[in-house]
C-alpha cells in the first residue's frame, strides 16, 4: 500500500462521503486521489448542473472539462477512472500507482492491484487537457 493514501484507506465508508478523515465513498476517493495528482476531480452533480445549464444535457458527465471517455477495448493506466456496476450498484474507482482504489459499504476504501482488478469497467475516463 502506497503511504500517500493510507489516511483515504483508514476514513470510514459512507454514502456521499468526501472528507478524508472524517467519511468517504467510492466517488470520495476518487476525486481525492485525482485531485493528489493534479487531476480535476470527477464530481458528479456540479458539472451535471453546469452541463444542463448550459444547455448542453445530452452531454451531462459529471467530469470536468478535459476528461474523455475511452473506447474499449480498455488499456488501464495511472490516473485512469473505472465507472462500473457490482451487484446492481453503480461504482467508481481510480488507477493510482498500479493499484485500483475505491470504496464500498461494508469494506469502506479499499485498493487492489490493477493485475488482480476483476470488475470490467462499463466506462473509462482518463484526463487529456
Amino acid at each position: 500500500m502506497s503511504a500517500d493514501i493510507r489516511d483515504i484507506l483508514h476514513t470510514p465508508y459512507r454514502f456521499g462521503g468526501r472528507t478524508v478523515g472524517v467519511e468517504i465513498d467510492c466517488l470520495g476517493v476518487v476525486s481525492e486521489l485525482a485531485r493528489r495528482r493534479g487531476l480535476p476531480a470527477p464530481d458528479g452533480w456540479p458539472s451535471i448542473r453546469e452541463d444542463w445549464e448550459r444547455g448542453r444535457v445530452e452531454a451531462a458527465t459529471g467530469f470536468p472539462a478535459g476528461w474523455q471517455r475511452q473506447a474499449p477495448p480498455h488499456q488501464l493506466q495511472d490516473g485512469d477512472v473505472l465507472v462500473f456496476l457490482r451487484g446492481g450498484r453503480a461504482g467508481c474507482a481510480i488507477v493510482h500507482d498500479g493499484l485500483v482504489a475505491t470504496a464500498e459499504p461494508g469494506l469502506g476504501p479499499y485498493c487492489t492491484p490493477l493485475a488482480r482488478w476483476s470488475i470490467p469497467p462499463a466506462e473509462v475516463w482518463r484526463f487529456a487537457p
